[in-house]
């Protein structure tokens, strides 16, 4: 696999690049770097955007940009998620993160052998989907945390976890705020699950029509 240096290809190893930037801004409870986690992390985003787009504008599709772009959404979701995963005020277990690595392992697996056994089979619509879903809710849960700490700070509830600050802001429904990114989660992780078995069935069909 040849790397080349095209711009769709640079776009794809930045996003590469600041997943690491990414998860460090994460792992700090401060207004200032989880707005940066935002900045970093929507700028990651736009890159996965424009990457394909302008290799299809700009006809510079490659083998590489095919492969690793893809696997640079799969690493950057994988991070993240996991990165906020051992976030304590979030409640979302590090478990339930592994389903998206086994499903992306089991659908990477499904298309090499796929490609060995000269089986083509087209990703459906809810399958294309999966990225973006995945993308919105993480984006969604760093603006939550970022809402929650800018409430910490404006109402000096120094020491206090995320439910507490929530308890203090919202009396009375705080419950039901605090588990807004476990429940975000999980509704993910179960559509991401279900696109593996639209694979499947993707995969199956193609069989069966030779």
């Amino acid at each position: 696999m040849k790397f080349t240096y095209t711009l769709p290809n640079m776009l794809t190893l930045f996003r590469l690049v600041l997943v690491p930037v990414i998860i460090y801004f994460i792992i700090f409870d401060s207004v200032l770097h989880m707005v940066l986690a935002f900045i970093f992390y929507a700028l990651s985003a736009l890159t996965d955007y424009f990457d394909g787009k302008l290799a299809r504008h700009l006809n510079q599709k490659s083998d590489f940009g095919e492969y690793f772009d893809p696997l640079a959404d799969k690493i950057l979701v994988w991070c993240v998620f996991t990165a906020l995963s051992f976030k304590a005020g979030l409640f979302i277990p590090l478990w339930l993160i592994l389903f998206l690595l086994v499903r992306d392992f089991y659908v990477t697996w499904l298309r090499s052998y796929s490609r060995k056994k000269n089986i083509v089979f087209k990703t459906s619509m809810i399958a294309k989907a999966k990225t973006m879903v995945q993308m919105v809710v993480a984006a969604a849960i760093i603006a939550y945390i970022l809402i929650t700490l800018i409430l910490k700070d404006s109402m000096k509830l120094n020491g206090l976890d995320y439910s507490g600050i929530w308890k203090a802001a919202l009396p009375g429904s705080y419950g039901y705020v605090v588990f807004i990114p476990v429940i975000l989660t999980y509704l993910t992780v179960i559509f991401t699950i279900y696109t593996a078995f639209d694979y499947y069935r993707s995969f199956k069909r193609s069989v069966k029509n030779g």
